[in-house]
């Protein structure tokens, strides 16, 4: 029995070998992986030098080579420790010389089904010529299989697969039968887990269609709807293949609702707000009525809100019904508003698309080193959302695209009853490469159109600086800069037109953490003409947390020519 019981190693070994075969063997071979067992006799040192060839030539012929030459010498050292040396003559690595693949079942049958066997063949992924390996055999069926079960055919399998090698030739030959089994259509939703809520919640955020032809993305996308409804902790859709009519297959939906109340405190610190504390309760069934309700206090140095935030169950072909009502106060840039505001709308939410239709009324306090206003509007309001992103959390190839249009009127006294029209547009990009680089792209523009910005309320001019704008510069502090009089001072205003952009470069370093540059421009100013680019440069660290981004950025502004430390989690569309 091998044991422990000194540090010494039992006998030494070195592997002569190609590098991958190397690392194989330094990972799996017995003749390695006792190497610092003490106290090993001299017979089973022997014992495992002479099974060597035989396990590395199995461990080998998984990678595809069959006829290795392993030469394996045994010597004593000097300090008497045994010294094992392997040189392996890896070689010719054998090749695929033939695939048949043979198909039966209704995937042979109708008008495309000529187009769906060139496919099957064509994404066959162990071709001819390619270098044969049982890893590179498994992943090809089961590549294959798995993309048969995403569409339409769900028990489809193999009837039979060979893999015929020719070891003195160094070649395989590759035979697959494939038995599709039947075509399935979707048919009738069957919702388990529901105890309070209606099954309407579930049914009205299916998007699927009785008779449809079966796809697992569908019902994927089905069950990340339900997953981010906020109704549901857990979520499962797929269909009944062993108990159902092919042609109208049940759809089997299973949830579990999440508790009715819910309360959630928050401490934290942010460069954009200072120090904060939250709390949030929820309720998920509000008066036994199909609502849910978020009540969200936030304390901090610069911000300090309360909201009530009403959402419907999902609706009919996706569409949510909203209102909310929220008191807030915001110091920034030396000016206080005291806010007030109420909206009222319908939103839909599709897997790649969300929408905003609500009437917002508004009402701000606004205190300047100067004195003091009221603003106050009314706006009819669409916001849409589209993104294209390969993860939401941790975007590193697609786009996003939002836009915004609002028209309104002044209520306040010192402007009543002027229109406005408000247009935002922002565009992310987000784009992948060899060795870990990640180049990311963001442009904003933004316009009120308005005789001037008299009675508009600070909410709906435009402000930019901080970490998610133009870093180098403090949270919302670019701006129209305004004099006080008798004073050197300035204070900052919001503008009636914005327009930033950002450029940064991102590589992996270690494993989940990058180091990255960027460079930063923007401005809001009350007309185009007066917009003069503010640049922020500077570099960063990424930790790709399970949050999303865990950002810290070094910049430094040029307008300011200061440099800022910020810290901030998740990317912003």
């Amino acid at each position: 029995m091998l044991s422990a019981g000194s540090a010494q190693a039992a006998y030494r070994v070195s592997i002569d070998a190609p590098a991958s075969l190397r690392t194989l063997a330094e990972a799996n071979a017995d003749i390695v992986r006792f190497k610092d067992v003490p106290e090993l006799s001299s017979t089973e040192v022997s014992r495992l030098a002479a099974e060597a060839p035989t396990q590395l030539k199995e461990l080998f012929a998984v990678e595809g080579y069959f006829n290795p030459v392993i030469l394996v010498d045994v010597k004593n050292g000097a300090d008497g420790v045994s010294e094992i040396r392997i040189k392996v003559d890896a070689g010719p690595r054998t090749k695929v010389v033939s695939v048949s693949i043979t198909t039966a079942g209704e995937l042979t049958q109708g008008e495309d089904a000529a187009e769906r066997m060139a496919k099957l063949r064509r994404d066959w992924s162990l071709g001819e010529n390619e270098f044969f390996s049982e890893r590179g055999w498994s992943d090809a069926k089961a590549g294959t299989l798995a993309a048969l079960w995403a569409e339409r055919f769900p028990r489809a399998r193999f009837s039979s697969s060979e893999a015929r090698v020719d070891a003195d030739a160094n070649t395989v030959e590759i035979s697959i039968a494939i038995e599709s089994g039947p075509s399935f259509r979707l048919g009738p939703l069957a919702v388990t887990g529901l105890a309070r809520m209606p099954q309407s919640a579930v049914v009205n955020l299916s998007t699927l269609r009785p008779g449809q032809p079966y796809s697992q993305r569908a019902l994927l996308d089905y069950q990340e709807r339900l997953l981010s409804s906020g109704l549901f902790d857990a979520a499962s859709v797929e269909i009944d293949t062993a108990n159902t009519d092919p042609s109208s297959a049940t759809v089997l939906v299973n949830v579990r609702e999440r508790a009715r109340h819910s309360l959630t405190l928050g401490v934290g610190y942010s460069t954009l707000v200072g120090p904060r504390v939250s709390a949030e309760y929820k309720n998920l069934r509000v008066f036994d009525f199909d609502w849910q309700a978020a009540v969200t206090t936030k304390l901090a140095r610069d911000d300090r809100s309360f909201s009530i935030d009403l959402l419907s169950y999902p609706l009919p072909d996706l569409y949510r019904n909203m209102a909310s009502a929220s008191l807030a106060r915001i110091d920034v840039s030396g000016v206080q508003i005291i806010q007030q505001q109420v909206r009222a709308g319908r939103r839909r939410d599709s897997d790649t698309l969300s929408r905003r239709y609500f009437m917002a009324a508004l009402r701000e306090q606004l205190t300047t080193p100067v004195g003091n206003s009221i603003q106050s509007a009314a706006t009819a309001n669409y916001e849409m959302r589209w993104a294209r992103v390969d993860n939401p959390v941790f975007p590193t190839d697609g786009y996003a695209l939002s836009g915004a249009a609002a028209y309104g009127l002044t209520l306040g006294p010192d402007a009543k009853g002027r229109s406005f029209a408000r247009l935002t547009g922002k565009a992310s990009a987000f784009k992948s490469f060899a060795d870990g680089w990640l180049l990311q792209g963001r442009t904003e523009v933004g316009q009120v159109v308005a005789r001037d910005s008299a009675g508009i309320p600070q909410t709906l001019l435009f402000r930019t600086g901080g970490p998610d704008t133009v870093r180098g510069y403090s949270h919302q502090s670019i701006g129209v800069r305004q004099s006080i009089p008798n004073s050197s001072d300035t204070y900052s205003l919001g503008g009636r037109f914005l327009a930033t952009a950002s450029v940064e470069v991102m590589r992996e370093v270690i494993p989940n953490w990058y180091g990255a540059v960027f460079v930063d421009a923007g401005d809001a100013a009350e007309r185009v003409q007066d917009w003069s680019a503010k640049m922020g440069y500077g570099i960063g660290a990424r930790w790709r947390s399970p949050v999303g981004p865990v950002r810290v950025d070094l910049s430094y502004g040029q307008a300011t020519r200061k440099v800022r430390l910020d810290v901030s989690v998740g990317v912003t569309f």
